[in-house]
């Protein structure tokens, strides 16, 4: 397999931007058309820039609702007797774009399949839930699924808010006189966030139970889903608790150890020769490029969303 720096020296070898995007479209296309053939699959890659660009709006990079188009734009003239490997990085986003994605992506495909070449994390480690197997890398992470809810001061864990009103009430039960410590702090906070908070964490853990139950865990060759597993890893990404931090890297042993139903990326050395390649001229069309987003499928339909910064 080429290094990111190999890769780069062949495309600065091209003699002027329209011979650079012309190796950089075909180079894509004829991994994703070998990926497809490996697989027995159509394939669809969904990229963000999120890593090359982090001064971009992280709206414009996140999952957002007006990805379904590109999604749509993909899915366009694909064989949906085959199943589909959708290679997917991504910071997360919206959970209700999540949701349309996956719903869209099941309606089409009886059997869908992830590869996570470096992230999928938060709303794209739904989107691997989503699934009946995930393909990870010893490089490759997942993230914990707890809903964060904006704030005027930027985005806040639901269970960190709980727990707060939590300890408030425990210490204001405990001492009266602390509710004048708190006041200003709940306030600020308002008396529907505690609902919205505890609301949101149950529609995420809700939602990747039910996908559980339906697609990764209806396949252990039982008379019917173990509903028990799916409830358990749902809770397990849900849970703040337990990871600590929005951002913690969930890593392919770990994913193995709750009892998602993984293939290994190393097991065949030329096909993840194939996946990285991909993930690294993505890179470079990234920074290469205006796009902040890039949807295409093996037979060359692409959907890209650009950001230009006004000056």
């Amino acid at each position: 397999m080429p290094s990111w720096s190999e890769l780069v020296d062949e495309l600065n070898a091209k003699a002027d931007q329209d011979a650079k995007s012309a190796w950089l479209d075909t180079s894509l296309n004829e991994l994703l058309v070998r990926i497809g053939k490996r697989r027995g699959t159509n394939v669809v890659v969904y990229s963000s820039a999120f890593l090359q660009k982090p001064m971009v709006p992280p709206l414009l990079t996140s999952i957002s609702r007006e990805d379904i188009n590109g999604f749509m734009c993909s899915f366009h003239g694909l064989d949906f007797d085959k199943g589909l490997t959708l290679i997917v990085h991504t910071p997360g986003g919206e959970i209700a774009a999540v949701e349309t994605i996956v719903d869209y992506m099941r309606s089409k495909f009886a059997y869908v399949e992830s590869i996570v070449p470096a992230y999928a994390m938060s709303g794209g480690a739904m989107i691997a839930l989503g699934c009946d197997l995930i393909l990870m890398g010893r490089q490759s992470q997942l993230g914990p699924i707890d809903a964060q809810l904006p704030l005027a001061t930027g985005l806040v864990s639901a269970s960190s808010i709980i727990g707060q009103f939590k300890v408030a009430k425990e210490e204001i039960s405990a001492d009266p006189t602390t509710a004048v410590l708190w006041a200003p702090i709940l306030q600020a906070m308002g008396p529907s966030l505690l609902e919205q908070a505890q609301k949101a964490l149950a529609l995420g853990q809700q939602i990747a139970e039910q996908w559980l139950t339906w697609y990764m865990f209806a396949e252990r060759g039982e008379a019917r889903p173990n509903k028990k597993g799916a409830a358990k890893v749902a809770e397990y990404f849900n849970s703040e608790d337990v990871h600590l931090n929005h951002g913690r890297r969930i890593g392919v042993d770990e994913c193995e150890h709750v009892g998602l139903k993984i293939e290994r990326l190393e097991a065949d050395q030329e096909f993840q020769d194939d996946v990285l390649s991909v993930y690294h001229l993505l890179t470079i069309a990234f920074e290469q490029s205006q796009a902040v987003k890039i949807m295409r499928n093996q037979n060359g339909r692409i959907w890209v969303k650009n950001f230009v910064a006004s000056t």
